[in-house]
């Protein structure tokens, strides 16, 4: 039961992260005279869009941040599992985050 509970806060918090950074990107784009959803930014400039406080870079990051929120109740599972001694379950869980990992990597190739 206790699972479930951290789990659930792994997600809602993950969820009010990347809508609040979504909402400060276009709240900042609406302060700086831009129209509707800004231009994309690269992902290998995001760091330093988001010192300059781009509004696109912002909204890139509350998209990382959603992506990432199922990874990290995976990996969440995956320990929970691990000190349980559920071993074919922490199996499961680190197959499946070994899928997403590989599916990121080839995704990133040319």
């Amino acid at each position: 039961m206790r699972l479930n509970r951290v789990i659930a806060r792994v997600l809602t918090l993950g969820l009010l992260m990347s809508l609040a950074l979504m909402i400060a990107g276009l709240a900042l784009s609406s302060l700086r005279g831009g129209a509707g959803i800004p231009q994309t930014t690269s992902w290998t400039f995001l760091s330093a869009d988001l010192l300059r406080l781009d509004p696109a870079a912002l909204m890139s990051l509350g998209i990382l941040v959603l992506l990432l929120t199922p990874v990290l109740r995976l990996t969440a599972l995956l320990f929970a599992y691990l000190r349980k001694g559920d071993w074919l379950f922490a199996a499961l869980a680190g197959f499946v985050l070994a899928v997403l990992a590989l599916s990121v990597r080839l995704g990133m190739q040319p």
